[in-house]
């Protein structure tokens, strides 16, 4: 990712290391200065250079790009063919131009004529201003203004613009073969933004008027106090998505600025109006979701009108249409303008790499490190000792998880109620794993306390779990494990709000409480039982050698035996 070869997020404690990596991109525009001056354009991630010099003027010309930059040794994943991409996709949008990595893709792009009867459309016909070939730019130190800005956003922001230019110029290569796709991309381009970005709050009036009338009445019907119904109402609105075409054209009026009207508008023909651009843009975005939600194909007017040569606006059906080249002009347009708006904020962030487990200093027993135990973190410390359970399941191994066990022994009555299920769980299993004495000389004693015992006998995904894996007797009833279970499936499709981590089990442990409550059918209702067999089956793709043993447990109506799954099970997939 190019932003973090800025150093923008470099942490004193980070080891580093320098990266440097070359590409050729192909384009159909010139550089001009670069040639004048005979120099490079330096960037503050690398530079760029020409390398063709001998065929400036014939052809797609070829630049040499040189990344550069520091980054920290964690375990994020910095990949350059990503940095690569995403500069060639910068270097496209701001230069309003094609840069390819292959030279037969920027002049197939470019090409001036037909190469057979079926290629009907030509770029260069409907966006000279992108697919002309041999064009020349001048001017190519506002690059260098746009990245900087660019950069300075935040991460979210850098993501989410990243996200919408890359599906402009993904509409630009697509009107190649599919106007109504381009079309489409290029909408999705601002609303993508619009959804995360805009200053729009939902607000009761704007809830489906039928719902919102019903809802109305059955408040005077029951008399619902004032403040249950104001809760009422937050809840309903609180996900749902409201007034979707009013926020995008609200999101584009925002950013579009007076030069889109004014110094940008020069030699356009039938440019849009600031009176029309409300109306203008309900139209562009009601093709858009006739074609997105409902596959709606585009006429034949509206499919010539995007194709109009030499017009941005055309009259259809008594209201008035962007045709393709307006609507990149308006796209280019409100994307430049929220980078660099947006970076003039300077809003703060926790820097995205302040969490990230250091390469040096990842936990030796993968679960946590002497010096860095968090009560908060209980629940990912079970989730790891789960996770190297196949390891840990050996008596000897066990003993590298002394220290971990003596800092929770010593935490465990500290923790905030909502982890203590995990961590006494985490505890007692660690220690009736070595055996029944446990690991830690504390343990008996800590163990058979009331107030011990009293917690593991509280039914949780987590004790549940340790109950099943040392094989002791359980005795919730099974109705109640289900639910627990059904919660946990829940809780683990939620969507992840602040950035929370999930407490989400290994699958072979999730197959294992499928099993135990599968079993609980087999005495009482054996269609159940079967039923409950062949959903697991489903469960486990690409485990052949488990599903063969269900599926003859389905056949002869024989009870699971979890021995027999663990010993089918590839642990090597958790």
């Amino acid at each position: 990712m190019l932003q973090y070869l800025t150093g923008k997020y470099y942490l004193e404690e980070h080891q580093t290391k320098k990266i440097t990596d070359k590409d050729i991109f192909y384009s159909n525009t010139l550089l001009i200065e670069l040639v004048k001056n005979k120099e490079k354009l330096e960037t503050p991630i690398g530079t760029l250079e020409i390398i063709n010099l001998n065929d400036l003027y014939h052809g797609s010309t070829s630049y040499l790009l040189t990344l550069n930059g520091e980054i920290p040794k964690t375990n994020h994943s910095y990949e350059f063919p990503s940095a690569t991409n995403q500069f060639r996709i910068l270097l496209s949008f701001w230069f309003k131009s094609v840069f390819e990595f292959e030279k037969i893709d920027a002049e197939r792009r470019c090409r001036q004529n037909n190469t057979s009867l079926k290629d009907q459309i030509l770029p260069c016909n409907i966006l000279p201003e992108y697919f002309e070939m041999n064009k020349v730019s001048k001017d190519i130190s506002s690059f260098n203004d746009f990245l900087n800005s660019l950069f300075k956003l935040t991460r979210l922001e850098y993501e989410s613009v990243i996200t919408s230019i890359t599906a402009f110029i993904y509409a630009l290569e697509s009107i190649d073969y599919n106007l109504e796709l381009s079309y489409s991309l290029m909408v999705f381009s601002i609303e993508s933004l619009c959804q995360k970005f805009d200053k729009f709050e939902n607000k009761w009036e704007d809830y489906p008027g039928n719902l919102r009338d019903n809802i109305d009445k059955l408040n005077e019907k029951y008399e619902i106090s004032p403040e249950y119904y104001i809760e009422l109402q937050n809840i309903l609105i609180e996900d749902k998505p409201l007034k979707i075409t009013k926020r995008f054209v609200e999101f584009v009026k925002f950013y579009l600025d007076d030069d889109f009207f004014k110094e940008e508008a020069k030699n356009v023909k039938n440019p849009v109006r600031k009176s029309e651009l409300n109306s203008v843009l309900e139209n562009v975005y009601s093709i858009r979701s006739g074609y997105v939600h409902s596959l709606k194909e585009f006429n034949d007017i509206q499919v010539l009108m995007m194709q109009k040569l030499d017009k941005e606006t055309m009259n259809y059906d008594n209201g008035k249409f962007l045709t393709i080249s307006g609507l990149a002009r308006l796209v280019h347009n409100v994307l430049k303008n929220f980078i660099f708006e947006t970076a003039e904020l300077e809003n703060d962030e926790e820097n995205p790499l302040q969490k990230e487990p250091h390469t040096n200093n990842y936990p030796k027993n993968g679960i946590c490190n002497e010096g860095s135990f968090e009560k908060e973190e209980i629940k990912q410390y079970f989730k790891r000792f789960l996770i190297h359970f196949k390891k840990y399941s050996e008596k000897d191994n066990l003993y590298e998880l002394n220290d971990f066990i003596i800092i929770l022994e010593n935490n465990i009555y500290g923790v905030p109620n909502r982890f203590k299920s995990s961590a006494f769980a985490l505890y007692y299993l660690c220690n009736k794993l070595y055996d029944k004495e446990g690991l830690s000389p504390k343990f008996k004693k800590i163990s058979n306390k009331p107030r011990f015992n009293q917690i593991l006998n509280e039914l949780t995904i987590e004790t549940l779990l340790t109950k099943l894996i040392l094989k002791e007797e359980i005795n919730w009833e099974l109705e109640d494990i289900i639910e627990c279970y059904e919660k946990y499936m829940k809780d683990k499709s939620k969507k992840n709000k602040k950035n929370k981590k999930k407490f989400i089990l290994p699958q072979y442990f999730e197959n294992i409480i499928q099993i135990y409550i599968t079993n609980g059918y087999y005495e009482n209702d054996i269609e159940k039982f079967k039923a409950g067999t062949n959903e697991l089956i489903l469960d486990i793709p690409s485990q052949v050698d488990c599903q063969e043993y269900l599926q003859k447990c389905i056949d002869n109506e024989e009870k699971i035996e979890i021995e027999k799954y663990y010993e089918l099970f590839e642990m090597k997939i958790i």
